[in-house]
């Protein structure tokens, strides 16, 4: 329930949505009581994940704990904020180690959904959390579809959930068409998780073929959504997603030792449909009026262009607050202080639009060690992933597609902030919970038991 929570009312990562009251409350009674039904052996099994999350979660509360003026003074690039203070004679009071206390404070907050989905998934048995790849490409299903009825409405429909939006772009259940984009190109690898799990009941069989054929069908249908998002980044993402199947038929060929010989005519006539299918929605999106979806493809605008140009400064603001940072969720206050006069337009920077440059600026040092630990154990876990184990086949297919989310989400933070949008920040918790299952069974030698 709290994902299809997250999903319904945490599709944006604005603040200021009305929406996010419900879901933060909710997932704050739910933390509180996962944390009360935690067991010794769940907290041994995912010691890691949950000394992470933990970690991320006290480090924001420090940001938010007031200092001594020696202290917070001493801090670095607080000159402004002095001088300030000397202007209106508040030397002595205490502040906190963030430059923007109501957005850190909204970033703490911000944590606690994916905190809370992480604390339940790790009490969950494989069996149970296989179920989850279910719901999450239902959703997926869902807001593809609400996304083609958003080409064929108006822009100013009630179709589109949020105020701030992408309202000329198909951006289905969520406000931003890069958050579209990188939830369905996350999409396509549940796909070919589902098909894995059923290869075996679907061969040899006419009702195989028709869901094969289902497959390919509705894995064209969610690519061509990709792409008409108009993201570019979406785009790149989207690509790394389809080749990632490819790495669950070779965990078929090391188990098997040899190729299935396939039904080559059948094999072409599905892929056939599957790219009138593309090609008919791509059609669709230009008659619809929408084809400035494909042109943002191959045209740059205004705010792409700013993104670039403000690298150099957003460099320096990082080199500048080290060993500390500014503050979770600080960036867009902080920015005006160090934006450049050549820099000044109508178009305002709320992200960085680079996460991994962005956290390092907000979190300091700190964040760089939480980091860097995480990319180790992922690194771990790959080695773990394409080794051969007496692990379950359920558990390595799900610990697989689990660390392909990862990737695509790491991937998609490059260009974008996905995991400050409350719903992926839990798709993420989810993900890494498989990855942690599947390294306690290799870890053991054998499966964990199912219900």
């Amino acid at each position: 329930m709290l994902l299809i929570l997250a999903f319904s009312c945490g599709g944006t990562a604005r603040d200021d949505v009305a929406s996010l009251v419900v879901l933060r409350a909710v997932s704050l009674v739910v933390l509180f009581i996962g944390l009360f039904r935690l067991s010794a052996m769940d907290y041994r099994s995912n010691r890691f994940l949950l000394l992470s999350g933990g970690s991320i979660f006290l480090l924001i509360v420090c940001q938010l704990m007031p200092l001594p003026p020696i202290l917070w003074q001493a801090l670095p690039d607080r000159v402004l904020v002095r001088q300030i203070d000397e202007v209106i004679e508040a030397e002595r009071v205490w502040r906190p180690m963030t430059m923007a206390s109501a957005a850190t404070y909204n970033g703490l907050w911000s944590v606690v959904p994916p905190l809370a989905c992480l604390v339940l998934a790790v009490q969950l048995r494989v069996s149970a959390l296989a179920s989850f790849v279910y719901l999450l490409f239902a959703i997926g299903l869902l807001t593809t579809t609400w996304a083609l009825l958003q080409m064929a409405g108006e822009p100013g429909s009630a179709l589109y959930l949020y105020d701030v939006t992408n309202r000329h772009l198909p951006v289905g259940i969520f406000a931003n068409r890069n958050h579209q984009a990188a939830f369905l190109a996350c999409v396509i690898p549940m796909l070919a998780y589902i098909v894995e799990q059923h290869r075996s009941q679907w061969a040899g069989n006419a009702s195989g073929f028709l869901s094969r054929f289902a497959a390919i069908i509705l894995g064209a249908f969610i690519a061509t959504s990709i792409l008409v998002t108009g993201s570019r980044a979406g785009l790149l993402v989207g690509l790394f997603s389809i080749a990632s199947v490819f790495l669950f038929k070779q965990g078929r060929i090391e188990r098997s030792g040899r190729r299935t010989s396939p039904n080559v005519a059948k094999q072409r006539a599905v892929l056939a449909f599957g790219l009138v299918g593309s090609i008919a929605i791509l059609s669709f999106a230009v008659y619809a009026g929408r084809d400035m979806a494909l042109q943002r493809l191959v045209h740059t605008d205004e705010s792409t262009e700013l993104r670039a140009r403000i690298m150099p400064t957003v460099m320096g603001m990082v080199e500048n607050y080290l060993p500390w940072g500014t503050g979770q969720g600080s960036f867009e206050s902080v920015y005006l202080i160090h934006e450049p006069d050549g820099l000044l337009s109508p178009v305002y920077m709320n992200h960085v639009h680079n996460d991994w440059i962005e956290i390092v600026l907000e979190g300091g040092l700190p964040v760089v060690v939480i980091a860097s630990s995480c990319l180790l154990w992922l690194m771990h876990a790959v080695t773990v992933a394409s080794s051969k184990g007496r692990e379950d086949p359920c558990s390595r297919n799900l610990g697989r597609l689990g660390l392909i989310l990862i990737l695509l989400l790491g991937l998609a933070s490059v260009t974008d902030y996905p995991l400050r949008v409350p719903a992926l920040a839990c798709l993420a918790s989810l993900a890494f919970v498989w990855i942690s299952k599947m390294k306690a069974e290799a870890r053991i030698g054998l499966p964990i038991a199912h219900p």
